[in-house]
């Protein structure tokens, strides 16, 4: 699969010699790849530089030394990467619609990208009910996806969130999660940081990445995916992302990371949603290399159980 994003030992230090000590070098050979259609997780503890991170990914903050890299150019615009910072920043006395139309006006996209569609941003990040609701007057869970919707203006193929769900409550996070689980069924390749891990449980992303010390280490989340074949997968993938959020469409067929549900749950959700499932099996990946290392069709007949035992959130 190709790279989205590329940063080969990227260092980043803040300060000048000699003013209150050395430079701080918040990253120092930080190395991360992220595949074009992936989400990707990036846990990392207050002032270890998960944010100077995103902002060299985005191409607001060049790299001391190192190279950055988006779909194999050092062109920013190459990969249309968009930052979301955590908070929305917006007038607390615009509507969202307003503010919206605002932020589109105070954006140089230098005649490469396609015309930004406001209202269809709004439907995808499920604010029609809040678009003529004062940004002052919203809770934080709302205003979260008002920073993403504002990202999202200029179609970018390359979204990177800062701690967008370590503030939620968990039924925030979770329709955070769901509407994250849209965009990345979509394609959108996305890298989501965090200071606390278990905020990003929601989300499920396909890997997990640790910045400490200001280096990159690497975990991998997801081992064993649900697939499924099913006659119509983007009807299909639309109905389920309201119940399962980690849903995703290769081809024709749908996948589900198996860290929250079983097999059984997913089949049986299918089956209340009236869905079609042809044949289901399941894929295993190994964990380094993340390579498929087994195939095991699996029998369509659920065990009894019914969908309202899916885990909440």
């Amino acid at each position: 699969m190709n790279s989205a994003l590329e940063i080969r030992d990227v260092t980043v230090r803040y300060g000048r010699p000699g003013q209150h000590g050395p430079p701080h070098a918040a990253l120092d050979g930080a190395t991360l790849s992220v595949e074009a259609g992936a989400c990707v997780g990036l846990v990392g503890a207050l002032g270890a530089g998960t944010t100077t991170l995103l902002l060299c990914a985005a191409g607001l903050v060049g790299p001391d030394s190192g190279c950055v890299r988006w779909f194999g150019s050092h062109h920013w615009n190459a990969g249309r990467a968009a930052y979301m910072s955590p908070r929305a920043d917006a007038h607390p006395y615009l509507s969202v619609r307003a503010w919206l139309d605002f932020t589109l006006t105070q954006r140089d996209f230098d005649g490469q990208l396609p015309d930004p569609d406001v209202a269809s941003v709004i439907a995808r990040t499920a604010l029609a009910e809040f678009a003529r609701v004062r940004v002052g007057h919203l809770t934080p869970g709302v205003s979260v996806r008002v920073a993403l919707a504002a990202a999202l203006l200029g179609s970018p193929r390359v979204v990177l969130l800062d701690r967008p769900f370590d503030l939620l409550s968990s039924p925030e996070r979770a329709r955070l999660a769901q509407v994250l689980g849209l965009l990345r069924a979509d394609g959108v390749t996305m890298v989501v940081a965090s200071h606390d891990a278990n905020a990003l449980a929601a989300l499920a992303p396909d890997r997990l990445h640790t910045l400490a010390a200001g280096r990159v280490s690497t975990h991998v989340v997801r081992t064993t995916t649900l697939e499924i074949d099913v006659p119509l997968p983007i009807e299909a993938r639309s109905r389920l992302a309201l119940r399962l959020p980690s849903v995703y469409r290769r081809g024709r067929a749908l996948r589900v990371p198996l860290e929250r549900f079983t097999p059984e749950q997913v089949l049986a959700e299918c089956r209340a949603l009236g869905i079609e499932v042809r044949a289901s099996r399941l894929l295993d990946r190994d964990e380094r290399s993340r390579r498929r290392v087994a195939e095991r069709p699996i029998d369509l007949v659920p065990r009894a159980e019914s969908p309202a035992d899916l885990p909440s959130g």
